[in-house]
């Protein structure tokens, strides 16, 4: 089942055409990646703590199909594509109000034990959670 979080593409997020910046793009999934883990029951906080485990992003990639402007309000797709032992592939649509997908994005994180950062596996409410989200 995809996640889906509505976002209003903000003035400082664009470049001077009124554009959205491409490295913006990333702050606009992460805000639909930090509103999905809510949504899946995940406490931020905790995650922010980093005292067990951290999350470090290890891949990140977009395709542009076709800008996005300005004030426009965007739905923000997301979708767990993939949930390995240890990392999470997260695919991400950003999609106009008319329906067009503008940008594709997907995301890799890696779960790391705090203390060292060694690769950990995804503990098991954790894996849980996501799966909510997982693509079928």
């Amino acid at each position: 089942m995809a996640f889906e979080h509505l976002q209003r593409i903000r003035f400082h997020q664009c470049d001077p055409a009124g554009v959205l910046f491409y490295g913006r793009v990333f702050e606009v999934v992460e805000s639909a990646y930090e509103e999905l883990c809510r949504a899946a029951g995940l406490d931020i906080q905790a995650l922010m703590d980093q005292e067990v485990h951290t999350t470090p992003i290890v891949r990140a990639e977009a395709d542009y199909l076709s800008p996005v402007r300005v004030g426009e309000e965007v739905t923000v797709r997301a979708v767990v594509e993939r949930l390995g032992g240890s990392s999470i592939h997260i695919a991400y649509s950003i999609v106009g109000a008319d329906g067009t997908e503008r940008i594709r994005a997907k995301v890799v994180h890696v779960f790391v034990a705090a203390d060292g950062w060694s690769t950990t596996e995804i503990p098991p409410d954790v894996r849980a959670a996501y799966l909510r989200f997982a693509a079928d």
